[in-house]
């Protein structure tokens, strides 16, 4: 800024140039009239350089508003001006078209304007309007006059635009510029430049560039070659069309992808590592590359790899690829073929070389070499002569003529490189080049030292064949189908009474008519032979010549040729009349033995019949004797006869036993049963014997021992008793345990090891080697001491390998012995497990108090297996202790288990001491006593005690016992029980008659006669006598029986004779009832007797408790016959069963029980319908469907003897045997009578 205010006008005027002095007056002389003047202008400085200013001149008023001051502001735009100028330069010269326009008007052009435009000069454009040269239309379709307006928008925010704009000449055609426009301040106004650039000759190029592309794509899109190309990233900036074919990949898919995008991870790693090497590198590489297509196919590719440039200095990826899959796979074939070929060659079974015209050999194969000894170089060369030896030696091999290429083999021999000889089979064949011309030949040759061998072995082999023919012992032969002989050895021939070979060929020329005893034989040999195309062991009769006949015995074979056609027989004849004849001795001697064992059984039935027969009276009579009024001098006799008799009788048993195992003749059963039952009924059998001799009884069988098994209880009871029986002979003290443990434990079966251990007198280890021989004791003195015969382990031990076990014992003199065995069972159905006893007793507290040790395990052992927490004591002061501690603890016991026998304190005075201290006075108590020990309920009772079992405890008694001393519902508790006294006591026979029956006892021997007299007399019934059969039917004839008891053998007509006549002379008017008395013991006399016609069974020697249970069975069925309510149901269903169930009851809801009863009565008589339909049309599969059925219903209640029944009618059917099925189907009906009557009875009871 200057202030010129010294400066006069006149002066101020100078100092501007001539070329500016005209505006600075106008702008001084607008400042004078009250006005801003401005103007631009320049002058010369004070060091000669000449400025450019920007001047604005303004007057200053004096206070009454007179100019008194012109004040001038200037700005140095020097610089400014020289760009302008230097714009100008560039305007006016720039070959691009300049215009300066404002608006619509042309401000100023430059002479390259002028030229695009096609005017005349720079005047005559800036004349023409800046729309009139714009057509209608832009390139990109937009309105010329719409697209200015955006432009115009844009420059104002931005000031600058750049696009492609349609001009239209003077002339009226159209060009295409590039057009810039940038708004900018010329001379202090606000104007717009456009700079225009003909884009024609770029156009053109792009579209040359655009043709040519085009052309390129298109060519490289139509070649097999794979192009592309990648930038430094692996992306992918350019890939042809063969892609898309090949790959089955759009080419968008893939630009800007790399390979990890499209390939598997391993493949893209190893192609990218490959990438990266030629881009380091910058040097190309070719290499074999295998990539998948999406659909898995392998594709072999050729690929070249080269690094590019760009112009700003990127490096990008090139490559091409071929796909040479088919090259490559046509290669290997080619590789693989000249491999085979030489392999083949090389490998080939037979040598084989090539001569040249001179017989050089120029080819041989590895088989030649091998089999000549020699390498490759040693005869490749050489002459083939110098190979042959004998008299071709140094001769020159024969060429084949041209019209008869192959010679015939022939045979030649060559020398090997060790001297040896090789005899070859040699083929030749002549070689012709291209022109037909023969330039050699060919030639196989196989080594045949192997053949000249086998010919030498095969004329070894005809003469020691025929030597073999010749001289065989056994005949020998060949035969046509038809049945002639085609050759036969001399042995054949003296088999058959020939002298000759020739003569038996000559005179048999019909072998089924002529040689066989029985010509049926030779179709069956043939229809075998042409069956299975060879006989064994075809024994048959043939004449010889003399007529008379021998057995012999034919092996043979059919030989048929390549076809299959039947050539001829031929096989070895062996002359078996001797042996023949000692198979009939040894079979007369089989035959013989089984009648022996035939009388032997039948002595021993006989046996059994004689000895118990006198055994029965001694027995019966005696017990009679003891139920009379007897001096104590003449009971002790008298109980010592009994005593005798029992012991007799078990020393006749064992023997009994014995002799049934020795003549193989000892049946086992094989129906359900319950473990525990055996075990624990085994030991109660034994229990008042203990007792009295003040040993302690206990068993225990585990919790994970399958009970619900299948076999014969009654050889496991017999094996139990014998051993604990013995156990308890032998100890004078202590106690005896039985335990029963699971050694195996399969799907199907079970193995248990039972062990009886004692605290007896013990084995010496020299005794017990012997002990389970027959007839054998330890030693004298236990013989002397205790009795027996010796043969009950030796019983036991064959009893127990039959049960699939083992038996032994441990033990030392005087400490004691084990005795144990094994036993294998199957399961029944269900897996063997009995179900689990419902949670009654689950976490009761329990104190068990004993002195014996093993009792307390045995208690621990059950008590922990349903629940129960359990603490034990082994005294009673102990128990007082544990009582008293716990109670201070505030823990009080629910139950305490008492033995009633202990030192210092018995379990008497311990509940006592309970019941008077108020801290346990609530427990409830169980107490456990010895079975020789009668307690007085009422003192039990008034001590507190709720209940007693009787030892030793079954685990079904105590568990019961527990639950119902446990219930919560007391009252129940003592309705039921007052006292509860669970332990099972023998039942006192009545002295009064069941009913008013008529019976008839026939019996042959006048003891037994009366022995069965007085016990039914003591049972409250009369009978009458007779001594046979005869007399029985004649007594039946006269009068009405209800029972007959029917002793089995009797003179003149024996038992079974007489029921099955009484059945036949009955028929179906009506049916007396007949009890077989039966001597014998051996299995399948209940059978024998059921067969005759018998309804029931007892053996002698006959109780009267057995006699009661008899007569109450025909009661029970004459009760359900008559109508009568009243049933004893033991013996026909199982109360425990119907115990268990009456457990699952429900207070309030119906009752299970009933619903089971209500079926079972509802659909057995409907499936007994259904076997009798089934028998009545020999069914055999249905009765038997019908059999298990009945089998199965009855098991659920424990419905023994009608299980039994059914299993027996099952078994038969299975068997196809119907001989019986009637009789035992009519069993179980009967059975079903007593069933359903004893179950209505429960179901009554239930409902009350």
């Amino acid at each position: 800024m200057k202030d010129f205010e010294s400066v006069r006008d006149s002066e101020w005027l100078t100092l501007w140039k001539d070329e500016c002095e005209v505006e600075a007056r106008k702008a001084l002389t607008l400042a004078r009239e009250s006005q801003t003047g401005q103007f631009l202008g320049s002058c010369i400085a004070a060091n000669g350089e000449r400025k450019h200013w920007d001047v604005v001149l303004t007057t200053i008023n004096d206070a009454a508003g007179k100019p008194e001051k012109l004040l001038a502001v200037s700005r140095d735009v020097t610089d400014r001006r020289a760009a302008e100028e230097k714009f100008r330069i560039i305007f006016e010269q720039s070959s691009d078209a300049h215009l300066l326009f404002s608006k619509d008007s042309i401000i100023d052009c430059n002479v390259a304007a002028v030229r695009m435009l096609g005017f005349e000069s720079k005047e005559a454009l800036l004349t023409v309007p800046m729309s009139s040269l714009s057509p209608e239309s832009q390139p990109d379709g937009a309105k010329s006059m719409e697209r200015a307006a955006e432009i115009r928008r844009v420059l104002r925010e931005k000031g600058r635009h750049t696009c492609e704009w349609n001009l239209r000449r003077k002339g009226g055609d159209e060009m295409t510029v590039e057009i810039t426009l940038t708004v900018v301040e010329l001379m202090g106004r606000t104007v717009q430049l456009a700079v225009w650039h003909d884009l024609t000759e770029r156009k053109e190029a792009e579209a040359a560039l655009r043709e040519s592309e085009e052309r390129f794509q298109a060519f490289m899109n139509h070649s097999p070659v794979l192009a592309f190309i990648k930038d430094e990233n692996g992306r992918m900036l350019y890939i042809n069309e063969v892609m898309e074919h090949r790959f089955q990949m759009k080419l968008e898919d893939i630009f800007g992808k790399t390979d990890f995008d499209w390939l598997p991870h391993d493949k893209a790693t190893r192609l990218t590592a490959v990438d990266r090497e030629v881009l380091a590198s910058g040097l190309p590489q070719q290499l074999i590359e295998e990539v998948p297509t999406p659909d898995g196919v392998m594709h072999e590719w050729l690929v070249m790899k080269f690094s590019m440039g760009t112009s700003d200095g990127a490096k990008m990826l090139g490559g091409v690829a071929i796909d040479v899959g088919e090259q490559r796979r046509a290669e290997r074939a080619l590789q693989q073929s000249e491999r085979h070929f030489r392999e083949l060659f090389d490998d080939a079974p037979v040598a084989y070389h090539e001569l040249d015209l001179e017989n050089r050999i120029t080819r041989v194969n590895a088989t030649e070499l091998n089999m000549l000894g020699y390498r490759l170089e040693e005869m490749v060369g050489r002459p083939v002569t110098e190979f042959l030896i004998g008299e071709y030696t140094g001769t020159t091999v024969q060429q084949p003529a041209v019209g008869d290429p192959l010679h015939e083999a022939f045979e030649r021999s060559f020398r090997r490189k060790d001297g040896r000889r090789v005899p070859v089979l040699m083929r030749q064949r002549v070689m012709t080049d291209a022109a037909g011309k023969i330039c050699g030949t060919r030639a196989t040759l196989q080594d045949i030292s192997a053949l000249k061998r086998k010919e030498l072995e095969l004329r070894d082999a005809e003469e020691k064949y025929r030597s073999i023919f010749e001289n065989a012992i056994e005949g020998i032969f060949q035969t046509t189908p038809e049945g002639s002989y085609m050759s036969v050895n001399p042995a054949l021939a003296e088999i058959c009474g020939y002298e000759s070979p020739d003569e038996l060929t000559s005179k048999i020329t019909h072998i089924a008519k002529q040689l066989y005893v029985r010509p049926g034989r030779r179709a069956e040999f043939t229809a075998m032979m042409l069956e299975k195309g060879a006989v064994k062991d075809f024994e048959s009769q043939i004449y010889r010549r003399d007529r008379s006949i021998i057995w012999i015995s034919e092996r043979a074979r059919a030989v048929r040729d390549q076809d299959g056609k039947l050539l001829y027989y031929e096989g070895t004849v062996e002359d078996i009349t001797a042996r023949r004849e000692t198979d009939d001795a040894i079979k007369k001697a089989r035959d013989a033995a089984l009648e022996s064992a035939r009388l032997k059984s039948e002595f021993l039935a006989n046996m059994s019949h004689e000895i118990r027969t006198p055994m029965n009276g001694i027995i019966g009579m005696t017990g009679l004797l003891l139920d009379t009024e007897l001096s104590p001098k003449q009971r002790d006799f008298t109980q010592t006869i009994s005593s005798s008799a029992d012991a007799l009788l078990t020393i006749i048993n064992d023997i009994l036993d014995f002799s049934k195992i020795e003549a193989g003749m000892l049946a086992f059963e094989e129906i359900d049963f319950q473990l525990g039952t055996v075990v624990e009924g085994s030991v109660e059998l034994l229990a008042a014997r203990a007792a009295s001799r003040e040993i302690e009884l206990a068993s225990l069988v585990y919790h994970d021992v399958p009970t619900n098994l299948r076999g014969d209880p009654g050889r496991l009871r017999q094996v139990l008793t014998n051993l604990i029986g013995n156990a308890v002979k032998f100890t004078d003290k202590g106690e005896v345990v039985v335990r029963a443990n699971c050694q195996e434990n399969a799907e199907t079966h079970t193995t248990i090891r039972f062990s009886v251990t004692d605290t007896g007198i013990g084995i010496s280890s020299e005794a017990q080697e012997r002990l389970f021989q027959p007839f054998v004791q330890a030693d004298g003195s236990t013989t002397r001491r205790f009795g027996g015969t010796g043969l009950g382990l030796a019983i036991c031990k064959q009893l127990v390998a039959r049960m699939g076990g083992e038996i032994g014992v441990t033990s030392e003199a005087g400490k004691g012995s084990t005795f144990w065995f094994t036993a294998r069972f199957e399961k029944q159905a269900g897996g063997g497990m009995a179900a689990p006893r419902p949670a009654k007793l689950k976490d009761v507290r329990v104190i068990t108090v004993d002195d014996n040790d093993t009792n307390r395990a045995i208690l621990h052992h059950l008590l922990s297996n349903w629940g129960m927490r359990e603490q034990q004591a082994a005294s009673g002061k102990q128990a007082l202790s544990i009582l008293q501690a716990e109670a201070g603890r505030g823990r009080m016991f629910d139950l305490a288990i008492l033995d009633m026998q202990m030192p210092e304190m018995d379990g008497l005075e311990l509940a006592r001491a309970m019941k008077k201290d108020p801290r346990f006075a609530s427990a409830r108590i169980v107490m456990l006593t010895s079975v020789d020990r009668q307690e007085d309920p009422e003192a039990l009772r008034e001590t507190g005690v709720d209940a007693y079992l009787t030892k030793p405890v079954k685990q079904s008694q105590l568990y019961d016992c527990l639950s119902l001393v446990m219930s919560q519902d007391v009252e129940t508790r003592e309705i039921k029980s007052g006292l509860v006294a669970l332990s099972e006591q023998p039942a006192s026979l009545p002295s009064e008659p069941i009913e008013k029956l008529r019976i008839l006892i026939a019996e042959d021997n006048p003891v037994n006669q009366k022995v069965a007299l007085y016990q039914l007399q003591k049972l409250g019934y009369m009978a009458d006598v007779v001594e046979n059969g005869r007399r029985a039917l004649d007594a039946l004839a006269r009068s009405r029986y209800d029972i007959v008891f029917m002793d089995c053998q009797m003179p003149e007509l024996d038992g079974y004779e007489a029921t099955r006549d009484l059945r036949a002379i009955e028929g179906d008017v009506r049916h007396t009832w007949v009890i077989a008395m039966t001597a014998n013991s051996l299995e399948g006399d209940r059978e024998k007797c059921l067969n005759a016609g018998m309804d029931d069974y007892v053996s002698k020697p006959v109780k009267p408790e057995v006699l009661h249970a008899a007569i109450r069975r025909f009661s029970g069925l004459r009760s359900t016959e008559q109508g009568s309510p009243e049933v004893n149901v033991a013996g026909i269903i199982d109360t425990k069963t119907i115990a268990g169930f009456r457990e699952l009851e429900i207070e309030g809801e119906e009752s299970i029980l009933g619903k089971l009863i209500d079926v079972f009565i509802e659909n057995t008589p409907r499936v007994i319908k259904e076997a009798r339909t089934a028998l009545a049309t020999k069914m055999c599969p249905q009765l038997e469907r019908a059999a298990h059925t009945l089998k199965g219903s009855c098991s659920n209640f424990g419905a023994e003897r009608m299980r039994a029944a059914c299993e027996r009618l099952e078994m038969t059917s299975r068997e196809g045997n119907l001989d019986n099925a009637a009789r035992m189907l009519k069993e179980i009906e009967n059975e079903f009578e007593l069933v359903r009557l004893a179950l209505e009875h429960e179901k009554t009871a239930c409902a009350v």
